[in-house]
C-alpha cells in the first residue's frame, strides 16, 4: 500500500474544499493509585476465581472438594498474588486477606467490584453474588479493615475497567 504524501493531499480539490482536521485519541487520566510510586502492594484489586476442584489427598477414594482462588494484584506493578480459599463464607475471605497481609505487607486501599457482574452468572457464583451483597458479611469486613485502618473501595456496577485491571 502506498502512502499518501501531503502534497498530494493539498493538490485535491476535493480534500481542500472540505479541510480534513487530524484528530488524536485523548487518553483518560489513570487512578492516582495506579502512576504513583509506592511499596509493592500497597493499593491492591481483589477478585476471586474458580470455582478449582483440588483433592485433599492423594488416596484414590478421595473425592474431590470446591475451591476458589483470591487474587490480589498491586495497581502499580500488576504483580500478583494467588490464595487458595476453601469456600465462599466471610470467615475464608478474612482469613486470606489476613494471610496475604502477612505475607505482602499491610495495605492501604482495595479495589474490587460490587459482585454484579456475578448477577445471572452460573449457579455457582450466585453464591458468591449473595454473599458480597450481604450487610453481615459487608459489617464484618468493614470492622476488620477498621482495625488495620484499610480503605475499601468498590468500582462502578458493571465496569471492570474502572478497577484499571
Amino acid at each position: 500500500m502506498e502512502k499518501i504524501q501531503p502534497k498530494t493531499v493539498h493538490e485535491c480539490v476535493t480534500c481542500v474544499q472540505m479541510k480534513p482536521k487530524r484528530f488524536e485519541q485523548i487518553m483518560s487520566d489513570l487512578l492516582p493509585e495506579r502512576v504513583q510510586p509506592n511499596r509493592l502492594f500497597i493499593n491492591t484489586g481483589v477478585d476471586y476465581c474458580g470455582p478449582v476442584y483440588i483433592r485433599p489427598s492423594n488416596k484414590r477414594s478421595v473425592t474431590s472438594v470446591k475451591a476458589y482462588i483470591a487474587v490480589f494484584i498491586c495497581f502499580s506493578t500488576k504483580a500478583t498474588h494467588l490464595k487458595l480459599v476453601s469456600n465462599l463464607l466471610t470467615d475464608a475471605f478474612l482469613g486470606a486477606l489476613k494471610w496475604f497481609m502477612a505475607c505482602r505487607g499491610k495495605v492501604s486501599q482495595i479495589f474490587t467490584d460490587n459482585a454484579t457482574n456475578f448477577v445471572g452468572a452460573t449457579n455457582e457464583l450466585e453464591e458468591l453474588s449473595r454473599l458480597f451483597k450481604s450487610d453481615e458479611h459487608l459489617k464484618r469486613v468493614e470492622e476488620c479493615l477498621a482495625q488495620d485502618n484499610i480503605r475499601w473501595h468498590f468500582i462502578t456496577p458493571r465496569s471492570p475497567h474502572f478497577g484499571g485491571l
